[in-house]
Formats: C-alpha cells, structure tokens, sequence
C-alpha cells in the first residue's frame, strides 16, 4: 500500500529523523524510509495514493 506524505515543509523532519537517528539506530532497514512518499504535488499525490503499487524513493 502506498504510503503518501504530503507537505515537504511539515514531513521533511520526520523522514530526516527516520533516516538518521531511527536507522543508525537499528530500528528499520536501509529502504524502509524509500516505502514513504514525501510530495508537494498534489496530483502526484493523488495518483500514488490511489495507485496499487508502492512507489520508489522519492521526496519530490
């Protein structure tokens, strides 16, 4: 299931936390931050979340 964030302003701490703090800590593997989708685009948002295929790493 696609996991769609939108805002890059509100979301780009927590996905910087994420891939910081939570990952050298052990807590997730390397790509499970890339299963999150940070997106100022609500039309890219829109077809993400409505899509049926998790996307790629992206926070554009």
């Amino acid at each position: 299931m696609p996991i769609v964030l939108f805002g890059h302003q509100y979301w780009d701490g927590l996905m910087d936390w994420l891939g910081g703090t939570v990952l050298s800590g052990g807590n997730i593997s390397e790509p499970d931050p890339g299963l999150v989708t940070v997106t100022d685009d609500v039309e890219k948002a829109v077809a993400l979340a409505t899509s049926l295929v998790a996307p790629g790493p992206s926070r554009q």
